[in-house]
């Protein structure tokens, strides 16, 4: 068992980041990773809606919500996404409209709903972009003004980022690297110690500070995690296989007019009863 636990599995990405015992690590790391994004630093959190499970077949690979609010009633919405996803960039933009049609209640005026940032960790390359960092709100195409800016996406894309320890510049960089890397390493590092809400987060990622209960929630997700990627890996490489044959056979299908059949079979390895069924 590795001394911390992976960041990107949901039971541990879960235990760091939407834990209502440790609120300062979640307040840290968006004031972290939004900074000037953020009209104001992010002083106090309260977390929403802490029982509620997303309605999905598939946890493990999460749409993992943790929702919570500022001391300005902004809400910020963070979730790790793993496992590629088709159509992701139109789903988050339905989520993000969901997340503001949600906060009006009967009665409500308009002038109750507030600003939300949802905050996509990716496992997988999404963006046209080199940089890891990536985020999108609405503006003006000439004026560059805001007053539609209600919805605010961040993509940190964990693939692109690649600095070693002794290359993070900042502390926007060391969260990203704890996330990518905490589970590889057999210590906390002293570059990273020396932020109290870091070394609370790999604290609680400690596989020596959880219940054995704890530990076979984490192993079982660990193994529904590695058995989907091979089943992923082997589809892949079915298709891969399977588009090669097709292509073989259109390509021994443009030689009947020019070739006999035996010479064909011979080119393209196919059987000559396969040349004849074409």
């Amino acid at each position: 068992m590795a001394m911390f636990l992976d960041p990107t599995i949901y039971f541990a990405f879960k235990r760091v980041f939407g834990n209502q015992a440790y609120p300062e690590i979640t307040r840290a790391f968006l004031n972290a990773l939004l900074g000037s994004r953020l009209e104001a630093p992010i002083e106090k959190i309260d977390f929403l809606d802490p029982f509620n499970q997303k309605e999905i077949k598939d946890q493990r690979y999460s749409i993992v919500d943790i929702k919570c609010t500022d001391q300005r009633k902004h809400q910020f919405i963070i979730e790790i996404q793993v496992k590629d996803q088709d159509f992701f960039p139109k789903r988050i933009q339905y989520y993000g409209a969901q997340a503001i049609a949600r906060q009006l209640k009967p009665g409500d005026s308009f002038d109750a709903i507030m600003p939300v940032i949802l905050i996509s960790i990716l496992g997988f390359d999404m963006l046209p972009f080199p940089e890891y960092l990536n985020s999108y709100s609405m503006q003006h195409d000439m004026h560059h003004s805001d007053e539609l800016r209600l919805v605010s996406y961040v993509f940190v894309e964990l693939k692109k980022f690649n600095k070693k320890l002794t290359q993070l510049t900042g502390i926007e960089e060391e969260w990203v690297y704890f996330i990518k890397h905490a589970h590889e390493l057999n210590a906390i590092p002293k570059e990273l110690a020396r932020r109290p809400e870091l070394e609370e987060a790999f604290e609680l990622l400690k596989s020596g500070n959880l219940s054995e209960a704890d530990l076979a929630l984490y192993d079982k997700e660990v193994d529904m995690r590695r058995v989907d990627l091979n089943a992923l890996a082997k589809a892949k490489n079915d298709g891969i296989a399977e588009g090669k044959a097709e292509a073989m056979l259109e390509f021994a299908k443009s030689l009947l007019t020019v070739l006999p059949i035996e010479i064909i079979a011979e080119k393209t390895g196919l059987s000559i009863d396969e040349i004849k069924k074409l």
